[in-house]
């Protein structure tokens, strides 16, 4: 009959516990800043219907207590079900949680678990990966090189992400925190409240579109240093507003940069050609409505003579 090898035995599991949540502390080198809600209550539900399927993992500190390695989400969400629990059979059930502990880990194996544990989600933000690995890198003394080999991400990613770790606040705000937009249905049309009111939401810079508005923040700071944040501020709003692809970010940025190594200015008001267009009257007509509010009275005057001219095929 097998049997499971002593704790001092390398080839042997790490010995799980069931450990009351009072006594735990958190990774004091968690990257993650926040959590994803709705994320967070899917798992807070599979975990009341299903149990938890995988345990956190932990290493012993002073005074009787335990700290966690990773598995902050599943932490949080115990602590939801605990405080959420209406009979003494739930509480009983989430006062404890299930925890493998692990043995000799380090203060940099401690980080490097949870910044591995966290890049390996998809809900993790650019900023929260990039200053994470940065800390990991500098508190290391790793280079570039080593820091790939370390957390076995590639190479180019890792750059890119060092880049954002020294990007200006306003870019990395636009990153963490975004700005409220309109929301629109798929006709471009913008949502509305009971009230009136538009439907907002919450847009936030993906990490490639903040290296160029990085690029554009450079750019203007070389030219006017007082008026780069509030420049940069100003084209992310804009460009997240319109939900612009990379592609036409990249277009402007790369213009805007331009402009400024030749005459000194960076402009970042929309040019004539550049400016998001009502509609086409091309062969496709394509009208956005979430622009009617904003349109100048010759958009409007232009628009209605296409919709007279296509109203009179269709009548024909």
């Amino acid at each position: 009959m097998a049997t499971l090898p002593e704790v001092s035995d390398p080839t042997a599991p790490p010995p799980t516990w069931r450990i009351p949540l009072p006594l735990l502390d958190p990774n004091p080198h968690q990257p993650r800043r926040t959590i994803d809600e709705a994320a967070l209550a899917e798992l807070v539900s599979s975990i009341r219907e299903h149990g938890l399927l995988q345990p956190i993992s932990v290493r012993r500190v002073p005074g009787g207590r335990y700290q966690l390695i990773a598995g902050h989400r599943r932490l949080e969400a115990y602590k939801r079900l605990l405080t959420s629990a209406l009979n003494d059979r739930d509480r009983e059930r989430f006062e404890t949680i299930p925890a493998h502990e692990k043995f000799d880990v380090t203060d940099e194996e401690m980080a490097l678990f949870a910044l591995v544990e966290n890049l390996q989600r998809d809900d993790l933000s650019p900023l929260d990966a990039a200053l994470g690995l940065a800390s990991f890198q500098t508190a290391n003394a790793l280079s570039t090189d080593a820091l790939c080999r370390r957390t076995g991400l590639e190479l180019d990613r890792v750059k890119r992400l060092l880049r954002l770790a020294r990007a200006p606040k306003v870019v990395q705000d636009a990153c963490h925190e975004g700005v409220l937009i309109d929301q629109v249905d798929e006709q471009g049309a913008v949502k509305l409240l009971p009230s009136g009111n538009a439907k907002h939401e919450r847009a936030r810079l993906e990490l490639m579109a903040a290296l160029e508005f990085t690029k554009f923040h450079v750019a203007i700071e070389k030219a006017a240093p007082k008026k780069a944040d509030e420049r940069a501020a100003k084209a992310i709003q804009r460009a997240l507003a319109e939900r612009w692809s990379f592609r036409r970010v990249q277009s402007f940025c790369r213009s805007a940069v331009a402009g400024s190594s030749q005459d000194g200015s960076a402009r970042v008001g929309p040019s004539p050609t550049e400016r998001t267009m009502l509609f086409t009257d091309a062969q496709e007509l394509r009208i956005r409505r979430g622009l009617l509010r904003t349109a100048t009275p010759a958009e409007r005057a232009a628009l209605v003579e296409v919709l007279k001219a296509l109203v009179a095929e269709l009548t024909a």
